[in-house]
């Protein structure tokens, strides 16, 4: 299975991986500092996983986020790569992706997912001590 990203992809990954080792190092040079870089990614972190969730849900998801996904994936993005060493060539390397959001299974194409059929439990009561890990 072939993981390797396009070309202006690939670049954005290198500039995010970078700026996340890069703010680590000023949190371990200025360790007053850390609490505050480390709360700046976990926003972004927390952003980006956001979209990704509400994508996820398709038309479910919530639809400020699903219509914005790409420019709130970009905004939590542009946050992290402030920490390159080179922000303006980081930024240019974002600037050459089109769409940094997750993509929904529509534009992929995915078939939807299978629909697991509910399990017979009439009459049938739960085996409670398998759950909990209880020995009998």
């Amino acid at each position: 299975m072939d993981t390797s990203l396009p070309g202006a992809e690939d670049e954005l990954v290198r500039h995010v991986v970078e700026a996340c080792q890069n703010a680590i190092g000023l949190a371990v040079a200025q360790p007053s500092q850390a609490i505050g870089l480390a709360q700046a990614l976990q926003s972004a972190l927390t952003s980006l996983q956001l979209v990704q969730n509400e994508v996820a849900k398709g038309d479910a998801g919530a639809s400020a986020v699903t219509s914005n996904a790409d420019a709130l994936a970009r905004g939590a993005l542009k946050e992290v790569l402030n920490f390159a060493s080179l922000p303006g060539e980081a930024l240019a390397a974002m600037a050459a992706v089109e769409r940094v959001a997750p993509d929904t299974a529509e534009r992929r194409n995915d078939p939807p997912p299978a629909v697991r059929p509910k399990a017979q439990t009439k009459g049938v009561l739960p085996l409670f001590s398998v759950s909990i890990g209880l020995q009998i």
